[in-house]
C-alpha cells in the first residue's frame, strides 16, 4: 500500500486549515474521511507536538478521532494514533481528577 503525496489536483486536507487545537482535530477528521494518509500523519505529528491540558482535551472529541485512526489499515497511522491515545491517558491521570471514576 504505497502513499502518493497530494498533487495540485488533490491537495492535502490540512492545507489552509487553522493550526489551532480545534483546527487540528477538524483536519484529522477530514483527513480520516478522505483516507488521506499523509494528512492524517501530519495532523497526528502536529497534535503530538502540542502541550495539551486535560480540560481542553476531555470534551474535544480527540479521543474518538484517535480511536478511529488507531484502527486504520496503514500501520504508521495506527501506531502513531495509539501512542497519542496513551499520551492522553497519562495526561488524564495527571490532570483529570475525575478520570476513571
Amino acid at each position: 500500500n504505497s502513499v502518493v503525496p497530494p498533487t495540485a489536483e488533490q491537495p492535502s486536507t490540512l492545507e489552509g486549515r487553522e493550526r489551532t487545537f480545534d483546527g487540528l482535530i477538524s483536519a484529522l477528521r477530514a483527513a480520516w474521511e478522505a483516507d488521506d494518509v499523509l494528512s492524517i500523519l501530519e495532523a497526528l505529528r502536529e497534535l503530538d507536538a502540542l502541550k495539551l491540558r486535560w480540560e481542553a482535551v476531555k470534551g474535544s472529541g480527540l479521543g474518538k478521532a484517535l480511536g478511529q485512526c488507531a484502527q486504520h489499515a496503514d500501520e504508521d497511522v495506527a501506531v502513531r494514533s495509539k501512542a497519542l491515545v496513551a499520551k492522553l491517558h497519562k495526561l488524564a491521570q495527571r490532570q483529570g481528577p475525575s478520570y476513571g471514576r
